[in-house]
């Protein structure tokens, strides 16, 4: 049974402040976008994997890839030479440009599938808990080859389907890691499945994958487009 149905009165009661919360700020929050005004154990673990990517976007020229209301893209623009986050919700855009305000920082509304990029244009994508959202998938990874640099890595953040306890009804594919590591390997060269403990050496770098613990999603590093 849902949580909601076993306590209507809670129900009602999120339901209000989410209108509420709509009619002062214009953004009608759900809970698959990470939003600051409403804590809870998903945003922290989404922010957690932005927090693991920190010290490899340092200096970077990053591309936020379903950013939604942007609380990651504002976490890496504080170490990454620029931040373009793209989502092709309106709404959560016009949130992610109110509340966020860097210099290195653009928001901007586009397909997934067609990004409006010249080839090699970053050094960094991250693409969070995003992908299980598209559909087909295959002109999306083809897309982040091309405008990956030479020498540049993709962190994919994804639900465990096998670790899936209700269906979400804004899926429309949750992949295995071998299913994604198959599809990545048609664009890059090396992919890697990431721990989620101890720490892990990416490029020249050590970094705390500890940060990525998760009991229901799985991270990927693909590197070296071809």
């Amino acid at each position: 049974m849902h949580r909601y149905l076993r306590h209507p009165g809670r129900y009602a009661a999120d339901l209000a402040r989410r209108a509420a919360y709509f009619l002062r700020t214009g953004y009608l929050h759900t809970n698959e976008r990470d939003n600051p005004d409403f804590p809870s154990s998903n945003q922290e673990r989404h922010l957690r994997a932005y927090q693991f990517c920190l010290p490899l976007a340092a200096e970077l020229d990053v591309l936020d890839v379903g950013c939604g209301c942007g609380t990651g893209s504002n976490l890496l623009a504080r170490a990454a030479r620029s931040v373009t986050a793209i989502d092709r919700s309106s709404m959560a855009l016009q949130f992610a440009r109110r509340r966020w305000k860097q210099a290195n920082l653009r928001f901007l509304r586009m397909d997934a599938h067609t990004l409006q990029f010249a080839a090699a244009s970053f050094d960094f994508i991250i693409t969070n808990e995003n992908i299980e959202h598209l559909d087909p998938l295959e002109p999306h990874v083809a897309e982040l080859a091309r405008v990956l640099r030479p020498g540049g890595m993709v962190f994919v953040g994804t639900p465990d389907p096998a670790k899936t306890v209700h269906k979400n009804r804004y899926h429309q594919r949750e992949m295995t890691a071998a299913e994604l590591q198959e599809l990545l390997g048609h664009h890059f060269r090396a992919i890697t499945v990431l721990p989620q403990s101890g720490f892990v050496s990416v490029g020249s770098r050590r970094v705390d994958a500890g940060q990525l613990e998760n009991a229901w999603s799985y991270f990927v590093l693909a590197m070296n487009p071809q």
